[in-house]
This record gives structure tokens, C-alpha cells and sequence, in this order.
């Protein structure tokens, strides 16, 4: 009698498992999200995106500041470079990887 339990018990205990494991993990998959996580992630989001256009902004004061500490001379110097190299795609001219130039 126990030799019987124990073979139906070996013979289904792997369907068994797998049916619960199947069900644990589509619970969580399934599940909607909560208004308040929503409006948090959306909330975090926006204070990512601050911080980026603050951190712009400082960056663009100071290449503003550093410029006219120069003298006149080298302010033209620098904008003629930086037109320079404006019109010239950077990314065009530099090598590409190895393995792209090999297989192109």
C-alpha cells in the first residue's frame, strides 16, 4: 500500500510542481501596477529630466563664462575651430571597428 502512494506520488509530484511554479510566476506578470507606483515612477522621471536640463544649462554658463574671459583674439580662434570642426562629421572620418571593416 505505501509502495503504491509512493509511485503516484513520484508520478505526479513533477506535474504538481510545475503547475505551481506556472501560476507563482504569471501572478506577478499579470498584476497591474498601482495608480501610486505610476504616478511615482512618472514623478522620478520628471526629476531625472530636470536635473539633466539644469545640469545643461550650468554646463552652457560656463563654456559662456570661460569664452569671455578670453581675449579677442583667441575667442575668434576658438569659434573659427568650432566651425571647423562643425562641418566635418567626426564620426565619418574616424576609423570604424576592425570586425566592421572586416565584414562590410
Amino acid at each position: 500500500m505505501i509502495k503504491t502512494i509512493y509511485t503516484k506520488f513520484t508520478k505526479l509530484f513533477p506535474a504538481f510542481l510545475m503547475t505551481v511554479i506556472f501560476f507563482v510566476s504569471t501572478g506577478k506578470v499579470l498584476a497591474q501596477e498601482p495608480k501610486s507606483v505610476k504616478k511615482q515612477k512618472e514623478a522620478i522621471e520628471k526629476a531625472k529630466e530636470a536635473r539633466k536640463e539644469q545640469a545643461q544649462k550650468a554646463i552652457d554658463a560656463r563654456k559662456k563664462r570661460h569664452l569671455s574671459i578670453q581675449d579677442k583674439k583667441t575667442r575668434k580662434r576658438i569659434k573659427k575651430n568650432m566651425k571647423k570642426s562643425k562641418g566635418v562629421n567626426y564620426h565619418e572620418r574616424k576609423k570604424k571597428f576592425f570586425l566592421f571593416r572586416i565584414f562590410d
